[in-house]
């Protein structure tokens, strides 16, 4: 993401300490599969920091920065839509559209990163992914719909305002950074994911009574 090395690995850190307080008070399978997410964001800005450092020596970590853009294009619209479906059962007709969009999805940008070339750079304070992805624009779209998608739609009233915030950090990635759009917006919604946390605490609270 922005700024340095360091602004990375405290990322991940916060966000490990948060995934595990997250899977701690979690309840069941179904809501581990949504607490992990906290804990996986910060495997992939461990990764960025790992990148900073190699491209502050002048190189560039390939194995990072492939393993960031597995997340970032292969994982997340899978798994994001894959974990509301199984936690929530009311809307599942609705909610197996937004998995197979993103397992379609995932499935383009394995060809792509197989395919493409990928170029790694520091600029302005930022990390540049240098990928061609055909209908760049398009293809970004119908990725934020599947993930906000399945959020919105889901029965939870509290993912339709995750569904929000998620479109507008992007939004504002896209207007501030799109450079380095991948970088910065997989940031802003990591640091989102802490919510996750707060979620989990007020069903937990909630359930006592």
């Amino acid at each position: 993401m922005c700024f340095s090395a360091s602004a990375s690995f405290i990322a991940s850190g916060g966000l490990a300490a948060v995934g595990g307080a997250a899977l701690h008070i979690a309840k069941g399978r179904h809501q581990k599969l949504i607490a992990a997410i906290p804990l996986l964001f910060a495997i992939q800005q461990g990764l960025e920091g790992w990148q900073w450092i190699a491209l502050n020596n002048g190189s560039m970590n390939m194995f990072a920065g492939y393993l960031f853009l597995f997340f970032a294009l292969l994982f997340w619209p899978m798994y994001v839509p894959m974990s509301i479906f199984v936690l929530d059962k009311k809307q599942r007709d609705v909610l197996g559209i937004f998995v197979g969009i993103g397992i379609a999805l995932a499935l383009f940008f394995s060809v792509i990163l197989i395919r493409e070339p990928l170029v790694i750079q520091a600029c302005n304070h930022s990390i540049v992914y240098l990928l061609h992805i055909p209908l760049n624009y398009a293809v970004t779209l119908l990725y934020y719909f599947t993930v906000c998608g399945a959020l919105f739609f889901s029965s939870k009233r509290e993912f339709h305002w995750f569904s929000v915030v998620v479109f507008l950090s992007a939004a504002i990635a896209a207007y501030f950074f799109l450079d380095a759009f991948i970088s910065v917006s997989c940031f802003f919604e990591a640091l989102l994911s802490s919510l996750i946390y707060f979620y989990l605490k007020y069903h937990r609270a909630h359930a006592r009574k």
